[in-house]
């Protein structure tokens, strides 16, 4: 959620400075520097764009491309600032012109065709899914039947028809190449099959992709785009009650496969992060009716009782919805034994303040 910023832009902007020269190293090049100071450059960006100094922000992205052109993220960074404050034609374009300098960035090619969605265009969306399998391999002079599914089936390790003969890649790509591609591969491959109808195929690949990944933030990834699947079939479903009864199964299998405890870098011991987990509720709640979300927050909280955020937002959900009874019940649900912290600190607050005001 972006916000409006209330600290003065000229002060902010002399903190990045301080910040990107602190970060920035002599004895590294320059593409280097600018991977390095990358999340810097990110909220540099996000503060000129809620500042309302859009050619700013734009500005920001262009020097960082010409200092370091062959950085995707850049790329798509300068796509979001015209995405959210440009023509969508100035969006296409950054894409199209990225995409084509990046042939392998199946990021690039899958923000393109998403991009293509929003306007409606599904036959501009499956072109640039096409064109991402095909940027990965010699296609010239063959005669074999190469199509998509193929391509990406070898891409992603999948079983081929028998007897296919599968292309050799183009020079410039390995193995290592298609390892470091392998996140959006996936989300190309599940999007494919959805926009050509194969709806059965785009939820196997999806399934296939949990599985295979092995980095956390890859995975969480793949089932915030999954459950997004289904939310959007759901929606389009008659049978609303039997699509929402599969939607919730997949989100309880989502939560509890997921972790929560992560290792502190910097020192022993855990730490607990459920912000994905949020996410994911915030999804599922979202679909439902107001009447049923109560439930659906208790629920949640017995899965996952030392969540605090989330015992915040049903606590307020309850105090909109002018339940006390629901308020304290959820109060009841918050172990005793949780560290202080300020969320708790608002969790009894809210409805013992409730029953001063009420008490009047």
């Amino acid at each position: 959620e972006e916000r409006s910023v209330t600290t003065p832009r000229e002060s902010l902007l002399s903190h990045f400075q301080d910040a990107l020269r602190s970060c920035t190293s002599k004895t590294l090049a320059a593409q280097e520097n600018t991977q390095v100071c990358l999340p810097l450059y990110r909220n540099l960006v996000l503060m000129e764009r809620v500042s309302d100094k859009v050619s700013s922000a734009r500005g920001v992205c262009k020097r960082l491309l010409k200092a370091c052109p062959g950085s995707v993220p850049i790329c798509l960074l300068l796509a979001e600032v015209e995405a959210r404050h440009g023509t969508s034609q100035d969006t296409v374009k950054v894409l199209q012109d990225a995409a084509s300098r990046h042939g392998q960035s199946a990021e690039l090619h899958h923000a393109l065709a998403k991009c293509f969605l929003t306007q409606g265009d599904t036959d501009s969306a499956l072109g640039a899914l096409v064109t991402c399998a095909q940027a990965f391999f010699n296609l010239e002079g063959s005669s074999e039947d190469h199509t998509p599914q193929r391509l990406y089936s070898k891409l992603l390790g999948q079983p081929v028809p028998l007897g296919y003969t599968s292309p050799s890649y183009v020079e410039g790509v390995d193995h290592t190449t298609v390892r470091g591609e392998q996140l959006y591969l996936w989300l190309n491959y599940s999007l494919l099959l959805d926009l050509q109808g194969d709806s059965v195929g785009s939820a196997e690949m999806y399934e296939s992709a949990v599985c295979s990944l092995t980095s956390t933030r890859d995975v969480q990834t793949v089932w915030m785009e999954y459950l997004k699947y289904h939310l959007s079939r759901s929606q389009a479903s008659p049978d609303k009650m039997a699509a929402t009864k599969t939607l919730r199964e997949l989100t309880n299998r989502c939560l509890v496969s997921m972790p929560t405890r992560f290792p502190r870098q910097q020192s022993q011991g855990h730490w607990q992060d459920y912000s994905f987990h949020n996410k994911v509720v915030d999804l599922f709640v979202g679909c439902l009716e107001k009447g049923e979300r109560s439930a659906a927050y208790e629920n949640f909280l017995r899965m996952m009782p030392n969540n605090v955020n989330l015992a915040l937002r049903a606590l307020e959900h309850a105090f909109t919805t002018g339940d006390l009874q629901l308020a304290r019940s959820l109060l009841a649900t918050v172990p005793a034994g949780q560290p202080p912290c300020l969320g708790l600190w608002q969790l009894y607050s809210i409805p013992v303040s409730w029953e001063t005001c009420t008490s009047y």
